[in-house]
């Protein structure tokens, strides 16, 4: 989606599609393209692939490679498609960037460094903007806390905002005083999306904007307009 200055819009329906593994632990690429055609059937306003749920802590980066050139080729600019690329190392998260702005992927999905538990402000805005840097593709931040130990408070996105091109949050922090907070600051900055499903319904009547999450293709077309419910 592209919105009346010529950005990409990220909102809506936005599935964090499954990485499909045989029992040998092979990907099943047949598999994860059927997945992505589904979903688009279903209505969806993204796809994001790589992310937790496509369990992308346990791919090579020939898989990445694979599974970002299915969903574009499959999407064929219908929708966004978003990929993450987290990564402990500064170097790892821009080679993972680099193999979906390779593969033509609209923008990318990553957070803080994981696993160092502390950083400061400046500390977290540089590894952004060092990808950013490397890899300009727009970026929909991250907010985990329970997997990097590190919030991305009001303050700190303002200055990651100030730094680099952020077009969304993925908002996974579960504290609906932090959301509200994000929200009123950030809510015409960029696309305020809610990760943890059970938080999805508070999230948008709260004002965000969609979702990035998994369980709510369980119901199918409706998950598309579950937006709209709130």
């Amino acid at each position: 989606m592209v919105d009346r200055q010529g950005g990409l819009v990220i909102e809506g329906s936005v599935p964090a599609v499954v990485t499909p593994f045989d029992e040998n632990g092979s990907l099943m690429l047949d598999r994860f393209e059927q997945v992505v055609a589904w979903h688009l059937e279903q209505g969806a306003d993204g796809i994001c692939l790589a992310g937790d749920n496509g369990e992308a802590w346990s791919l090579t980066a020939e898989e990445r490679r694979s599974l970002a050139e299915a969903a574009v080729r499959i999407v064929a600019g219908r929708v966004p498609v978003l990929m993450g690329a987290s990564a402990p190392m500064a170097r790892q998260t821009i080679a993972h960037a680099e193999i979906a702005a390779n593969a033509g992927v609209d923008a990318l999905m990553t957070g803080p460094q994981s696993y160092v538990l502390r950083a400061t402000t400046a500390e977290i805005v540089n590894r952004f903007a060092a990808v950013h840097k490397a890899v300009p593709l727009p970026i929909v931040a991250y907010n985990s806390p329970r997997r990097t130990g590190l919030t991305l408070d009001v303050e700190t996105l303002g200055a990651v905002c100030d730094a680099v091109e952020v077009i969304g949050l993925k908002e996974a922090s579960r504290d609906f005083f932090h959301t509200t907070n994000i929200i009123r600051v950030h809510g015409r900055r960029l696309s305020v999306l809610i990760g943890p499903c059970p938080y999805i319904f508070p999230g948008l009547a709260l004002g965000a904007r969609g979702f990035i999450s998994s369980g709510p293709e369980l119901f199918g077309a409706q998950a598309a307009r579950i937006r709209d419910m709130a």
